[in-house]
């Protein structure tokens, strides 16, 4: 296990540890969801207060139970499950505060912390070496490496302009709306060039 895997470790122990230690003044509701405009319009009963660092837990279990066969592998999981987890833990003292009537202003935070996550990402995408289980798996990036490069330098570039554009524009101006524009481009485009490059590559005949 590497430092960076400890810290992630510790990150997920951390917030396990907050929320117990605030669990009891809690109240019976808890905030679980807000609306574009940063309204809480969504409650659950305080044990969901837990949620988010079971999530992270389940990621970093899930990422650790992945074993690929490339050496930049470790290096890519653990700085991506750190991004993931501090993500969550973000999150989850948002939570925490608005439970106990300090709220944050929440779309500015997703807006920044999503940004962040999808630039570490979009840095991270080009170094994932062609697999079953991590990145843009579709059937054409699956079957020809040189698509599932070409997909992923330009996943990581599209990932990258999402993150700075949702942390310039939606934490200045306080809309989620950049993310949101950023995330769906990101994720459609690169599965379509992926398809046009498998059918330059191996045209039908």
């Amino acid at each position: 296990m590497t430092r960076l895997s400890l810290v992630n470790v510790v990150l997920v122990l951390a917030g396990f540890g907050i929320t117990a230690a605030v669990f009891p003044q809690l109240p019976q509701q808890v905030p679980i969801h807000w609306n574009a405009s940063g309204v809480i319009d969504g409650w659950s009963g305080r044990g969901f207060s837990f949620l988010m660092p079971a999530v992270s837990a389940g990621i970093l279990g899930l990422f650790f139970a992945i074993r690929l066969k490339h050496t930049s592998w470790p290096y890519v999981r653990d700085r991506m499950s750190l991004a993931l987890i501090t993500h969550f833990l973000l999150i989850q003292g948002a939570i925490l505060a608005a439970s106990l009537g300090q709220p944050w202003d929440m779309i500015r935070l997703i807006s920044v912390s999503s940004g962040i996550l999808f630039a570490v990402f979009g840095n991270f995408m080009g170094k994932i070496e062609q697999n079953g289980w991590v990145g843009i798996r579709t059937p054409w990036t699956l079957k020809d490496i040189e698509v599932w490069r070409r997909t992923h330098r330009l996943g990581g570039y599209l990932f990258l302009a999402a993150g700075l554009g949702s942390i310039a524009l939606g934490g200045t101006f306080g809309t989620i709306w950049p993310l949101l524009v950023g995330i769906a481009v990101a994720a459609v485009v690169p599965v379509v060039m992926s398809y046009v490059w498998f059918q330059q590559l191996h045209p039908t005949r």
